[in-house]
């Protein structure tokens, strides 16, 4: 029973790595307290942050959405159901808009450049907007304030989870965060495919092309649904180490080829600069054993 354990213990280590890999780190230093809060607002967030970043807010999100939940089966449509509704979105607008205040500036800057980010943000776009075009053509208590409400709040969240390596947040909310969007997603494919749940399918007409607008749902909820399963395996897999789940690095690669001497295709290395969390950018320098180092970090590739 003894020996079983250390192999189990190297199983769990190869799903779930404790200790970065050396051939393959790029480590970026960045300041808690270079966010949105101390620039340009000017506000201390040291006291805000820890409890805006903790289990205690999906405590308070958790038990809203169930009540949500139950009043639409229980009395949906009616003055009760529209006012909790609207007391709700606009609670968790205000809880996104503040925890997207504490995102790092330097590392928000690096997320937002990448193609997958962006992509996600259209692909929640196409489902909002097919998703309000069915629902106005289909929903007969058709509510405007409603569905506005709703679409700034799932764009905010897209947006948000697109970019949780900029947030100093646990590893272990940022990973279930992923994973409750994921599941959303997943069960409006499942739904809306079957039929399930909504109105049925409604056809537009847009220059005289028809366009099926619970088939975009569907298409827009699945695609999201994949990105957000891949982020949540990368960010449970690289929690413990910190590695970013968005971040890609991109190496130099140089060949030599054929019939060429390295040392003279190479040449000496010179030192270079590169950039790290604080924006500034460091010295980079070849040791002998084939890493990078700066003032500031190891880059070993």
């Amino acid at each position: 029973m003894s020996e079983s354990v250390p192999v189990v213990k190297k199983i769990w280590n190869s799903v779930r790595p404790s200790q970065p890999d050396p051939s393959e780190t790029l480590q970026l230093v960045y300041r808690d307290d270079e966010d949105f809060f101390a620039w340009p607002l000017g506000i201390d967030s040291s006291w805000l942050k820890p409890r805006l970043q903790s289990r205690y807010i999906a405590f308070l999100v958790i038990p809203m959405l169930f009540v949500m939940s139950l009043l639409a089966f229980v009395t949906k449509n009616s003055t009760i159901y529209f006012a909790y509704m609207h007391f709700m979105v606009f609670t968790i607008i205000l809880l996104e808009l503040l925890f997207a205040l504490g995102m790092n500036r330097e590392a928000l800057k690096r997320v937002v450049k990448s193609f997958e980010f962006w992509f996600k943000i259209y692909e929640g776009l196409i489902f909002q907007v097919y998703f309000c075009l069915n629902d106005y053509h289909l929903n007969p208590n058709y509510d405007w304030l409603g569905r506005i409400e709703w679409t700034i709040e799932t764009c905010i969240l897209i947006c948000l989870i697109g970019a949780l390596d900029a947030s100093s947040l646990g590893p272990n909310l940022k990973w279930m965060m992923t994973a409750v969007m994921a599941a959303a997603f997943t069960a409006c494919t499942v739904t809306y495919r079957f039929g399930w749940f909504g109105y049925g399918e409604h056809i537009v007409t847009v220059y005289g092309h028809e366009i099926a607008t619970l088939d975009k749902v569907v298409s827009a909820s699945q695609v999201l649904a994949i990105f957000y399963w891949k982020q949540t395996l990368a960010l449970f897999r690289g929690g413990p180490t910190g590695r970013s789940a968005s971040l890609a690095y991109s190496p130099y690669i140089k060949w030599i080829m054929h019939g060429e001497d390295e040392t003279e295709n190479t040449g000496d290395h010179k030192g270079r600069d590169i950039e790290t969390g604080d924006g500034k950018g460091h010295q980079e320098t070849q040791n002998e054993n084939g890493s990078y180092g700066t003032d500031q970090q190891t880059v070993t590739v």
